[in-house]
């Protein structure tokens, strides 16, 4: 709306100015497709890999949270299952589910068939009421944080799994405004080059959603050992980072300038559904923020 209303502002300046009739007709016309353009659900932003592989300090950062699954508290006070509704070709249990086993320090998110349907799992660091912005982050139930350096350690099974749908990203809390959206990473199991990042801004018309992905190869996912993955916002910029060494990173607006809290979860591709081997799984290690020290630049 606020580009309509330049485009508007823009001709009427160039009418009164008394300008050629054309100029106003070409202003008009760039001005209704530049509208088409941010319409069409594509954040005007660019991911930016000329820095890539810089490794991210984490000495005298302060741990502010760390959920490293010695219990199965999957109902808080530190993460929640699955809270985020469904999305894919599948429904997220509850947290007694069976697409949830913590065991020596590991939570298994498993993706499984029941009564022909595909169920699978979802954690996240803020309950309902939370992550829909009715209630507070009080210190002694879920998490969110602003300019955290936010990580976890997972394993995924060696080579192409079809249908394997699975991510480890960050959501601000719904504000007035909408809310926005940092997908750290995505994984398209079917796909050996299925790593996929993305920033996205949510408006309250989710039809107005508008999103910028970086579709990258990451063979190092399909070897079926642990790795890091992490993000953080740093003065305007999302920075992307796999085993502490940045992938990539993007300039994002101001929208990005809030609190976020965590998920890895673990869905089904609905293209792969119907050629998906059940069971498949991924592993979590730990779910964790990091605070720089005060006065600190990376």
């Amino acid at each position: 709306m606020r580009l309509i209303s330049y485009c508007v502002q823009r001709c009427n300046r160039l009418y009164h100015a008394g300008r050629l009739p054309y100029i106003a007709v070409v202003s008009a016309l760039f001005c209704i497709l530049a509208s088409q353009v941010s319409a069409n659900g594509k954040l005007a932003v660019k991911w930016d890999g000329s820095t890539e592989g810089t490794a991210i300090d984490l000495n005298g950062h302060q741990v502010l949270f760390n959920e490293d699954f010695d219990t199965k508290a999957l109902e808080g006070p530190k993460v929640f299952a699955p809270v985020h509704a469904p999305f894919g070709a599948g429904t997220f249990d509850a947290p007694a589910g069976e697409a949830y086993d913590v065991s020596e320090g590991t939570l298994i998110l498993k993706a499984y068939k029941q009564d022909n349907a595909w169920r699978s799992g979802s954690v996240q660091t803020a309950d309902l009421a939370q992550s829909s912005g009715r209630t507070e982050f009080d210190g002694t139930r879920g998490f969110a944080c602003a300019d955290c350096y936010f990580e976890t350690r997972l394993k995924f099974p060696k080579g192409v799994v079809h249908g394997l749908w699975a991510g480890f990203w960050l959501l601000s809390p719904e504000a007035a405004n909408g809310h926005t959206e940092i997908d750290v990473l995505e994984w398209y199991g079917g796909d050996p080059k299925g790593h996929h990042k993305s920033v996205h801004v949510w408006p309250k018309d989710r039809h107005l959603h508008a999103f910028k992905s970086d579709y990258t190869g990451m063979s190092a996912i399909i070897d079926g050992n642990w790795h890091t993955y992490g993000a953080q916002i740093r003065d305007g910029t999302v920075y992307i980072y796999t085993d502490r060494k940045e992938v990539a990173k993007v300039a994002v607006s101001e929208e990005f300038k809030t609190s976020y809290y965590a998920l890895v979860t673990l869905a089904v591709l609905p293209k792969e559904a119907k050629v998906a081997e059940a069971p498949f799984s991924i592993a979590v290690d730990y779910i964790r923020a990091y605070a720089a020290p005060a006065g600190a630049t990376e």
